[in-house]
């Protein structure tokens, strides 16, 4: 249930930290520079020139002009501190955008009540009746792709599970593209049938064995 909990939260924290950015640049835009220059040489030199009576540069006017002169007369340890703050915000703020753009497009599981399976889930896909269902969710991506999740299980060995789902699904109509044999104490399988996918993940556990099967309806 996490993602449908906290979207609206990483939402808001998006938003801020997307919003605090613009604050740490106009900042030093508008920086007030109210002391003499240290050196009349160079960019500081014309820019002093431009100063208004009261010893503020006309950044609104002058927005541009203005940034230079406060990143010349500024402080230096008082500048970089600055930049190294305003940079890191800046950094924060666009993995926050990303983030927000990336999790706004994906959909968040609708989960089933504790022990059920999702309404939409084939029940036959739970191979051992026995199986206690520990989680069962879909995912409604668009109008025409559908994920269905369970999570069971079992006592039964694993490698008798594997053999039952590749027994079931050669016989069902299902043509398996895809076996993972290659870790000790976990197997898999992956299968299509028109425009359906189903996945199949069984993995060793000290007193019985996980079993998830998904299934996508296109």
């Amino acid at each position: 249930m996490w993602p449908s909990l906290h979207r609206p939260l990483l939402s808001r924290c998006s938003l801020t930290l997307i919003l605090l950015a613009p604050v740490f640049g106009g900042g030093l835009l508008f920086y007030p520079v109210r002391n003499k220059p240290r050196r009349n040489v160079g960019a500081a030199a014309t820019l002093n020139a431009g100063r208004i009576s009261n010893g503020v540069y006309p950044q609104l006017v002058y927005p541009c002009r203005a940034f230079c002169y406060n990143m010349i007369e500024m402080p230096k340890g008082n500048r970089w501190k600055y930049i190294a703050a305003a940079v890191a915000v800046l950094l924060v703020a666009v993995v926050a955008a990303y983030w927000q753009f990336i999790y706004k497009r994906v959909p968040a599981p609708v989960y089933a009540p504790k022990g059920e399976l999702v309404r939409g889930f084939p029940k036959e896909l739970v191979l051992d009746q026995k199986g206690i269902v520990s989680g069962s969710y879909y995912v409604n991506y668009s109008t025409s792709l559908n994920q269905y999740t369970a999570v069971f299980d079992s006592t039964e060995p694993m490698l008798s599970l594997f053999s039952q789902y590749k027994d079931y699904l050669s016989k069902n109509g299902w043509t398996i593209t895809n076996e993972i044999t290659k870790y000790e104490t976990s197997r898999g399988l992956y299968a299509v049938k028109g425009a359906a996918d189903a996945s199949v993940a069984i993995i060793e556990q000290a007193k019985s064995r996980e079993v998830t099967v998904s299934f996508v309806q296109r």
